[in-house]
């Protein structure tokens, strides 16, 4: 994650974790061609990957990494 998009996670008061590479979010490289930008997973407390059907996407997240 790039220094600026981490500094605002911190700022928030919320933590950062660095991950290794991913192909999640390749169609958001062409984003980047032309405006600045950070993609990032936001965490949830589902014990079930994102694409699986019994995800259970963990809404009070969603707002403070929103913001």
């Amino acid at each position: 994650m790039g220094t600026f998009a981490s500094h605002a996670v911190q700022e928030s008061g919320s933590v950062t974790k660095v991950l290794g590479p991913s192909m999640g979010g390749e169609d958001f490289y062409y984003y980047l061609l032309h405006i600045p930008g950070a993609f990032v997973f936001v965490w949830s407390n589902s014990p079930y990957a994102l694409h699986h059907p019994k995800f259970n996407l963990e809404e009070d997240a969603m707002l403070p990494a929103a913001e």
